[in-house]
């Protein structure tokens, strides 16, 4: 008597075989990790915003109306806490450590001379937020 077939446990060792390699080959082909990164970097630009926003008028309360706005941006950054100590108070705002373990460098961000503040993700993408003196501030992605 022929036998024609595969046994169960060859068709159970085969789609196991499968599913691991759709695992692994997956996110590769659905670039997940880069939509993600991307998602992250504009949710911290709204929120870089916010901060400004909330920098900006502390300093209008408790200083006089002359204030100078490229003195505000210029100082904006020492507002802006990446070291990760997690806790936010009066003085800083701290950025979350959920955002900073995407970063190459987490303790280190780049602020340029022209007021703009770059973001460098461990995938090789980057953000770039510009802030204006007026305190507008413009975003860049790339590598996404």
């Amino acid at each position: 008597m022929i036998k024609r077939g595969f046994t169960l446990i060859e068709l159970v060792i085969v789609i196991t075989i499968l599913g691991i390699l759709a695992i692994l080959i997956a996110p590769h082909f659905l670039d997940l990790r880069g939509q993600a990164e991307l998602s992250v970097a504009k949710h911290f630009g709204g929120a870089l915003k916010e901060a400004h926003n909330i920098y900006y008028m502390r300093l209008v309360l408790e200083n006089p109306p002359n204030l100078d706005p490229v003195a505000i941006s210029a100082s904006f950054y020492t507002f802006v806490d990446f070291s990760g100590g997690g806790q936010s108070d009066r003085n800083t705002i701290s950025v979350d450590n959920s955002i900073r373990a995407l970063l190459q460098d987490p303790g280190d961000y780049v602020s340029q001379p022209d007021g703009s503040l770059l973001l460098n993700f461990k995938s090789g993408a980057r953000a770039t937020y510009y802030i204006s003196p007026t305190g507008a501030i413009t975003e860049e992605y790339t590598g996404f």
